[in-house]
């Protein structure tokens, strides 16, 4: 079995992914309180349905759900729960600083703090694109690992 490093992606996926991009640009750009609810349903829509779609799946697809619900979940707890503020998580000034020279400081009250719109749509974003990255190695890791496991007919010699 050859191994793929370039994933390939069918049309409908590529669909999805473009229409993701999309609905992200268009919350960054008109980002308000109803965008903010909009793509915060979205993102913990994913992580949960994630996480109840990899019970019941099996290969290289779990391994997938798995690596994205570790992933996205770490960083969603690491942003927003385990008592760091929004500026001490990695890039998140880089993003305040943006949202200031953009003129996007509208804010409202996220998870007990004042959270610039924009600022709290670009951490959804973060949120599901390291669940992605993490689901991709985890993806990676097992096609591998079954790449490397020789089959009944490699393990008999003649």
């Amino acid at each position: 079995m050859k191994l793929q490093l370039i994933p390939r992606f069918s049309l409908s996926r590529l669909l999805i992914a473009v229409s993701a991009i999309a609905v992200f640009a268009a919350a960054l750009a008109g980002s308000n309180y109803t965008w903010c609810c909009i793509v915060g349903a979205l993102a913990l829509g994913s992580l949960i349905g994630g996480a109840v779609a990899a019970i019941y799946r099996r290969g290289a697809a779990r391994a997938f759900l798995v690596g994205f619900e570790i992933c996205g979940w770490a960083y969603f707890l690491m942003a927003y729960w385990l008592g760091a503020t929004f500026r001490d998580v990695v890039g998140t000034e880089l993003l305040w600083n943006l949202a200031e020279q953009l003129g996007r400081e509208d804010s409202s009250k996220i998870f007990g703090e004042d959270v610039p719109h924009f600022v709290f749509i670009a951490k959804m974003a973060i949120t599901l694109l390291s669940g992605l990255l993490g689901g991709w190695l985890a993806r990676h890791s097992y096609v591998r690992s079954k790449s490397d496991i020789p089959t009944r007919s490699e393990s008999k010699e003649p």
